[in-house]
């Protein structure tokens, strides 16, 4: 019930909510927004938690920057990472990147990882301006998992169990902003994504002795968000704020598993062939009166109408479309 954005782009996994932390660069971060409490209204599905913007790194003053840090520690662990800006005027651009390797405590809990993200942002008016942002990010983890008491009496410290587990994750993430002042009181913006997410994982289960609950993963997502935002002073030190918007996001997803958990003891073999798609139109807006940084009221109102359809060659029963249209409210 937490939704993760970059950049204000959501990076929830669309079919399990999940948010796969390894493939979020620490380098590329400057700060976490945190917005506290049910904020479903304007971000949708998943958010009754709050959300947490990761904003990242970008020069702020004309010149050139550059770093470079490595990193070193017990259990195999090492790591390098760097990070250069330029910003002249009205052009700017980040690059970071880092690559982290840990061996792990014990057998089977290796970590690898390497990132690259970059931004290009273009002021082009006065009151306009546009950027282009990539992330590449890719996680390979060992997952040890439990050791039964008969393993550890028969071979002691070399004990281990499920040799072959592992998740290896990868994300590619594009995004395109453009924010519009129209007059000093009113702004649009605006941004168009695409996302692809995969992952392989494979965890052998302590009932099997050699079979494997294996899962291969693929979604491909792409969206667009449209938002106005107007907010002027009134009287007495009190602004009015009015924000309204709409977004799109489309999800296709396949997916396959095998042995899928321990109630497939009686069913070996592959257990999900699926393909489904996952659509999601929302309309949101929110009314705001404020009085300084720290008293204000507001309310809030978003509709979504979200649409899944399943094509899965193995369970037929999941096939049938279904569709979820629900108005969310908030006031506070």
């Amino acid at each position: 019930y937490l939704v993760f954005l970059l950049d204000g782009v959501r990076l929830n996994e669309p079919k399990s909510n999940n948010i796969n932390f390894p493939l979020i660069p620490m380098s590329l971060i400057d700060r976490i927004e945190i917005n506290r409490g049910g904020s479903s209204f304007l971000y949708g599905e998943g958010a009754t938690g709050g959300v947490a913007n990761i904003v990242a790194l970008f020069p702020q003053e004309n010149g050139a920057h550059g770093q470079l840090k490595t990193l070193a520690g017990s259990f195999g662990e090492w790591g390098q990472s760097f990070e250069t800006s330029a910003k002249q005027d009205d052009l700017g651009v980040t690059v970071t990147g880092d690559i982290y390797h840990l061996r792990g405590y014990r057998q089977n809990s290796s970590v690898e990882k390497e990132s690259l993200y970059s931004k290009f942002l273009w002021e082009f008016h006065e009151r306009a301006r546009a950027s282009l942002t990539y992330l590449y990010a890719s996680a390979d983890l060992g997952r040890s998992g439990s050791i039964r008491e008969t393993l550890i009496r028969r071979l002691g410290p070399e004990a281990t169990e499920r040799p072959r587990n592992f998740s290896e994750m990868g994300s590619n993430l594009a995004i395109l902003d453009l924010d519009l002042e129209l007059e000093e009181d009113t702004a649009i913006s605006s941004n168009i994504f695409l996302r692809r997410s995969t992952e392989l994982s494979v965890a052998n289960f302590a009932t099997f002795e050699s079979n494997d609950n294996e899962l291969d993963l693929a979604v491909n997502t792409w969206g667009v968000t449209l938002q106005a935002d107007h907010s002027k002073a009134i009287f007495w030190g009190l602004t009015e704020g009015i924000l309204a918007g709409v977004d799109y996001v489309k999800n296709t997803i396949d997916e396959d598993d095998f042995d899928r958990s321990k109630a497939t003891l009686g069913h070996l073999g592959q257990t999900v062939d699926s393909s489904s798609s996952k659509e999601a139109v929302g309309v949101f807006s929110k009314a705001s009166l404020s009085w300084s940084d720290r008293v204000g009221a507001y309310v809030g109102a978003r509709y979504d109408d979200i649409q899944f359809r399943n094509s899965d060659r193995i369970n037929l029963n999941n096939n049938d479309p279904s569709e979820v249209s629900k108005l969310s409210a908030s006031a506070g």
